[in-house]
């Protein structure tokens, strides 16, 4: 997660992105749906489907 964001040139970051890159991901490999924010998803959800993960991840509509 944190290496594909990293990669992103159009990544705009945010003051709490990295602190929530780590809890989010320890959070995924544990749990079977995560819950973050809209610019998280698509990060954590291409992790966790290169690693081969099920976890289901969604954002609240907004």
């Amino acid at each position: 997660m944190l290496h594909s964001r990293h990669l992103n040139k159009g990544t705009t970051w945010r003051p709490n992105d990295l602190t929530d890159m780590v809890y989010l991901s320890c959070a995924a490999a544990y749990a079977d749906f995560v819950v973050c924010e809209k610019h998280m998803r698509d990060p954590l959800q291409h992790g966790l489907k290169r690693l081969g993960r099920p976890a289901r991840v969604y954002r609240p509509p907004c």
